[in-house]
């Protein structure tokens, strides 16, 4: 980021065909890896770095090389003390981007959501003066090609924290988080609402003595997980709301026990929420409509889609010269100013904090000759439970 380029996150547990359309669309001139996953972007036409660190001697081994011209690579190890200590001058400004994460496409394409610098600080800047962050130490188990994992990150680079990077198998593994938490005397937690509720399930959390926050976010937080969460652990819960492409966290809340309404709260700073009629009318308190997000936090929008960006960031009717995103969530104003949220008013969905296009799958599905036509649904045939059925 200091070197003013942006990121682009790659889960290498993605299908390859999804990997390389993210580095075309994106034209990404450099490619950081590690040499034991190169073979997953062999039609890659850039540069690739290789990494290895040597924590006890110091040293970083640099493989630079591509991967066509065999007669092109070069190793170099680097002493990290013969590296200057001095703070780089930053190159970017704050309309520079400072990363791209790409979203499932209803078109059957995954989409790339520009953030900016300015819209990511505002976010850091919400998050320290609400929560008051102080050498926390950070559960980094979101997968860095979701959004919720650039605060995990962030935050605790911005406030003398220490940022605890889980193992691969952690996200998957519930006595393994829980374990993670306890051994690293964690103090902040962030999980999907249904891997909570797995959490809970065992009834260990109690355990985790050190833990200051809990954060929910990703999916639709129940009354049911709030109710055993307050029974098991004396700590607020907060659930944060937000789509990707308004940067992160875009409404908040501590969840009140009791409440059967899905709250996600209010705006955070500097955003503004509307909710329109399908004539782009505010509608009354107390009833429903699509939710639109103003303010700081909106993305530039999509890499190389100036169509969808259009479509999907449209001119504030209220506001000269400002934009609002188009969520396709519904929801409503309560007379105490808090938001429900209601559901969607598409196909989306979301299943374990991941965002689906149903289309996406179903253009996957028909790609192959052998299928003349899909539907994909999602079921959740037991409760807090959901799976896809095509």
């Amino acid at each position: 980021l200091k070197a003013g380029g942006a990121y682009v996150p790659l889960d290498p547990s993605y299908p390859e065909d999804r990997l390389q359309f993210m580095l075309e669309n994106t034209q990404s001139p450099v490619l950081l890896t590690q040499s034991h996953l190169k073979e997953r972007f062999g039609s890659y036409s850039g540069k690739l770095l290789s990494l290895q660190l040597d924590l006890e001697k110091g040293e970083l081994l640099v493989d630079e090389s591509s991967l066509h011209l065999s007669d092109s690579r070069e190793l170099q190890w680097i002493s990290l003390a013969s590296q200057s200590s001095q703070n780089l001058k930053t190159l970017n400004s704050p309309y520079h981007l400072a990363y791209v994460i790409y979203t499932s496409g209803s078109t059957g394409k995954p989409k790339g959501v520009m953030i900016q610098h300015d819209s990511l600080f505002n976010q850091m800047l919400w998050l320290q003066s609400t929560y008051q962050f102080d050498g926390d130490r950070i559960l980094q188990k979101t997968s860095t090609s979701f959004d919720a994992s650039v605060w995990e990150v962030f935050i605790t680079l911005m406030t003398g924290g220490v940022l605890v990077l889980s193992s691969v198998n952690a996200q998957r593994d519930i006595d393994q988080i829980l374990l993670e938490v306890e051994r690293y005397k964690i103090t902040t937690l962030q999980l999907v609402p249904s891997v909570l509720r797995l959490v809970l399930e065992e009834e260990k959390l109690k355990k985790c003595e050190n833990l200051r926050y809990v954060f929910a976010g990703g999916e639709p937080l129940s009354s049911d997980i709030i109710e055993k969460f307050s029974q098991q652990v004396s700590l607020p819960l907060y659930n944060l709301y937000g789509p990707t492409e308004a940067t992160i966290n875009t409404i908040y809340t501590k969840a009140h026990v009791g409440v059967d309404k899905n709250l996600i709260g209010r705006p955070v700073a500097n955003t503004s929420i509307y909710i329109l009629d399908r004539d782009m009318n505010v509608v009354p308190i107390g009833v429903s409509g699509e939710i639109y997000i103003g303010g700081a936090g909106l993305a530039r929008g999509y890499i190389n889609k100036p169509g969808l960006t259009a479509e999907r960031f449209i001119p504030n009717p209220f506001e000269d010269g400002t934009r609002l995103y188009k969520t396709g969530d519904l929801g409503r104003y309560l007379l105490d100013g808090n938001i429900e949220y209601l559901g969607r008013i598409d196909d989306q969905v979301k299943i374990r904090g991941f965002r689906i296009e149903l289309g996406e799958i179903e253009g996957t599905i028909e790609s192959s000759q052998d299928v003349q036509q899909s539907i994909v649904l999602c079921r959740e045939d037991m409760p807090g439970q959901k799976r896809l059925v095509a």
